[in-house]
């Protein structure tokens, strides 16, 4: 069972009316702690295992310098925390550099900053969600991926890398790189397969697709997935499992040229051939000279018990040979029996029968 976490909010240097405007915004979704910049650079942030939102406070424009260098201690650790700069004054905000270190800028000021604050937490419980996931699929598929919506970041797991076959390096960053891995012909398929999830909620499910490995070679893998979504119902993330199918694909690739291997073969012979089920008797198929021997259309002959290919009263030696024939066959023996036949005209005739048992279909026919 998976256990989903409350998100987690650490205000940095938030003053006390700031602290107030940004609980108002977000409401009580979320466990509240609140820590000056001196010691959020001393913080373990691996105990906060399941993520959460940093909120960093800026009065000045120097300020998001502190804040930076103590992000560049925390590197490593951040990944699952959503970094935001809270802006007290829209001038400062307006003239205020903003790179990748951190995920959001929102000012007191703006009509929007409400908005903003309840829709980066609402993402951010969809990211904490998505660890609890990421846990589970570890133990429960092949192969898993998420897709940050928001940001255009994709992950895959180690066991995704191995069996599509390109190293952890090389797996795709961004959905555009991960469509390139992508055979062509499966392309809109997939996308629109994505697009009918995000749009009416239609599962995403058993969709099969070729993805490119090592040596530019094709892997089948069946995929399905799910997206998690913000308050408003938006896609933030999606969490998508892949299955290797390549083995059983060639399997039952190699089956269906088998079977049609047989059906050329069977209706080539120039023996008289018939194909019955072992379970009921019934005869399933039957050639062109099975048609001359009996003297009956294979249509009549299909469907008819194999009791009534023979005369009706059998000798005793007849029906011995017939038994320890059947016996035979279910020991998967090939066997060879001479009993009489029973033309349509009323005629016997000696015929020498050779039966073996095959396997069409996943089921066993003689």
């Amino acid at each position: 069972m998976v256990n989903f976490v409350e998100c987690l909010i650490v205000y940095i240097g938030l003053d006390q009316g700031s602290k107030s405007f940004v609980q108002q915004a977000i409401g009580k979704i979320a466990k509240i702690e609140t820590i000056s910049l001196e010691d959020f650079s001393d913080l373990n942030l691996t105990e906060l295992n399941n993520g959460g939102l940093l909120v960093f406070s800026i009065n000045r424009k120097e300020d998001v310098v502190h804040y930076w260098n103590a992000l560049k201690k925390h590197k490593k650790n951040t990944f699952l925390f959503r970094k935001l700069l809270l802006v007290k004054d829209a001038e400062v905000a307006n003239n205020l550099t903003f790179d990748s270190s951190f995920d959001l800028l929102v000012c007191e000021e703006w009509a929007s900053a409400n908005t903003l604050l309840s829709s980066a937490i609402s993402e951010q419980e969809a990211r904490t969600q998505n660890q609890a996931f990421k846990a589970f699929l570890e133990h429960s598929v092949d192969g898993y991926w998420i897709w940050d919506i928001i940001r255009n970041q994709i992950e895959w797991s180690k066991r995704t890398s191995e069996i599509v076959g390109v190293s952890e390096n090389e797996s795709p960053k961004n959905i555009e790189a991960f469509v390139e891995l992508i055979d062509p012909l499966d392309r809109d398929r997939v996308e629109q397969a994505i697009n009918s999830h995000f749009t009416f909620k239609i599962p995403y499910r058993n969709v099969e697709m070729r993805l490119k490995g090592a040596n530019n070679t094709y892997r089948h893998f069946m995929a399905n997935g799910t997206a998690l979504r913000n308050k408003e119902g938006t896609p933030v993330l999606f969490v998508g499992s892949l299955t290797d199918r390549t083995l059983m694909q060639k399997v039952e690739q190699r089956l269906e040229d088998t079977e049609k291997r047989f059906t050329v073969l069977f209706h080539q012979m120039n023996d008289a051939a018939l194909l019955a089920d072992i379970d009921t008797g019934f005869i399933l198929e039957a050639n062109q000279p099975a048609e001359r021997l009996w003297g009956k259309p294979i249509s009549d002959l299909v469907g008819l018990h194999q009791s009534k290919l023979h005369p009706p009263v059998l000798s005793e030696e007849a029906k011995l040979a017939f038994a320890d024939h059947i016996k035979a066959l279910m020991q998967n023996k090939r066997d060879t029996i001479y009993v009489p036949i029973l033309r349509v005209d009323g005629v016997e005739v000696p015929a020498e029968i050779s039966s073996s048992l095959i396997e069409l279909e996943g089921k066993t026919e003689f």
